[in-house]
C-alpha cells in the first residue's frame, strides 16, 4: 500500500469513526440516559462544541489540526473510562470508549502519513542535493 492510499484510508476511517462518534454522543446524552440524569441538549452541546470545532481543519487535511485532536480526545478518554466503572453503564459507554480509540489510532496514523507525505513531495520539489 502506497503513502498516499494509507492517507486516504487513514483519513476516510478517522472521519467515519468522527462522524460516528458525534452520533453516538447524541445517543447518549439524549436518548440512552441512565435513570439519574436526565437528557440535556445543553450537555450534548457542551460535549460537542469542542469536537466540532475541529472539523473546517479535519475537513481540509490539515494534520496538526488531527494532531491537536487526539490531544482533545484523551480527555473525553478519562471521562469515558470513568462512566464505564458507573453502576448504571450502557452499552452505548462502551460503544463511544471503542470507538474514540478507532478516532484516535486513525486520526494519529493519519496525521503521521500525512507529514510524511509533505516531507516527501517537499524533498522532490526541491530536487537531489
Amino acid at each position: 500500500m502506497t503513502l498516499q492510499q494509507r492517507m486516504e484510508t487513514g483519513y476516510r476511517v478517522t472521519m467515519g469513526c468522527y462522524v460516528l462518534f458525534l452520533l453516538l454522543m447524541a445517543v447518549g446524552t439524549l436518548w440512552v440516559v441512565p435513570s439519574d440524569r436526565t437528557p440535556s441538549v445543553a450537555v450534548w452541546a457542551l460535549a460537542t462544541l469542542p469536537l466540532l470545532a475541529f472539523l473546517p481543519g479535519l475537513l481540509r487535511r490539515n494534520f496538526r489540526s488531527f494532531i491537536w485532536l487526539c490531544f482533545v480526545l484523551l480527555l473525553y478518554f478519562l471521562k469515558l473510562v470513568l462512566n464505564l466503572f458507573h453502576p448504571l453503564v450502557s452499552w452505548v459507554d462502551w460503544a463511544l470508549v471503542l470507538t474514540l480509540v478507532a478516532l484516535y489510532t486513525s486520526s494519529m496514523f493519519f496525521a503521521r502519513w500525512q507529514k510524511q507525505w509533505q516531507a516527501a513531495v517537499a524533498q522532490d520539489s526541491t530536487g537531489p542535493a
